[in-house]
């Protein structure tokens, strides 16, 4: 990426909660960056566009985003989605867009990214899972 950072990251037990009807993020490395035990939760349409990975969630982290009737559209340069540890990624709208130049979903450990909440979920929602000793999500 161009080393532009993320447009929202957490850390800790941070909560973060925007509603809003139109949440864009774009020209960040990361669109989302969600650590530790923090938590991010967006009522509203959702278009993201990262150099790296649209979402990215580390430890026991959650992410939500439920659009209502409208659209989630992620799109990573790397990842749309990479969950490493436990943490829990929902999206929830008519349509679910997750794009990745490698990947749409990645996830490392026990990590669950959960597309059910959506109309229609596009461009290949099924996790791709790496080797790892823990359990298959």
């Amino acid at each position: 990426g161009l080393n532009s950072g993320e447009c929202i990251r957490t850390a800790g037990n941070c909560n973060l909660i925007i509603n809003s009807t139109y949440v864009s993020l774009t020209n960040c490395d990361r669109c989302i960056d969600a650590r530790g035990t923090s938590n991010i939760t967006i009522h509203g349409e959702v278009i993201c566009d990262a150099f790296g990975d649209g979402i990215r969630t580390r430890g026991n982290s959650d992410v939500s985003i439920d659009a209502g009737r409208a659209n989630i559209e992620i799109c990573g340069g790397v990842n749309g989605i990479r969950a490493d540890g436990n943490p829990t990624v929902n999206l929830a709208g008519n349509v679910c867009t997750i794009i990745g130049g490698e990947n749409p979903i990645r996830i490392n450990g026990n990590a669950d990214v959960n597309t059910e909440g959506c109309v229609t979920a596009i461009d290949g929602c099924q996790p791709v899972a790496t080797p790892m000793p823990s359990p298959t999500p």
